[in-house]
């Protein structure tokens, strides 16, 4: 390894030479995969595993805490609405009392604790989306 790959090996280095990453790395026993921002739909915790679901109906899961995952999402398009789960805001479709409906059509459970950033969020998303 060349002395340009190891000051690009730095994650800050990475996120000022490469631009904030569009993907997520994640990488089991055997294989390694790359899941883009734009195709993960939600994330769901179960224990210490978290199960990706993305925009062509398939999940995948992994023995991370889904804490540890989110720490490689950007936060501006991924919410946290529920202590198991993480929505992208992209695929909001619709807003109820206690649920956020998705383009899915998968419903998704709004914790009481989260329900008022959704109030401010509703208002930032009102761009096409039908509140319930």
């Amino acid at each position: 390894m060349n002395i340009y790959e190891k000051i690009r090996a730095i994650p800050f280095v990475k996120r000022v030479l490469l631009g904030q990453k569009k993907y997520m790395e994640i990488a089991d026993r055997k294989n390694k995969y790359i899941f883009p921002h734009e195709e993960i739909v939600f994330l769901q915790a179960s224990g210490n595993y978290t199960c990706i679901h993305t925009n062509d109906n398939k999940s995948y899961c992994f023995s991370y805490p889904l804490k540890k995952v989110s720490n490689d999402l950007p936060q501006d398009t991924f919410l946290r609405i529920h202590r198991s789960y993480l929505v992208n805001k992209n695929y909001i479709k619709a807003f109820s009392k206690d649920s956020v409906l998705l383009t899915t059509e998968q419903s998704i459970p709004v914790s009481r604790t989260q329900k008022k950033c959704l109030r401010s969020i509703k208002e930032d998303l009102q761009m096409g989306v039908m509140i319930a």
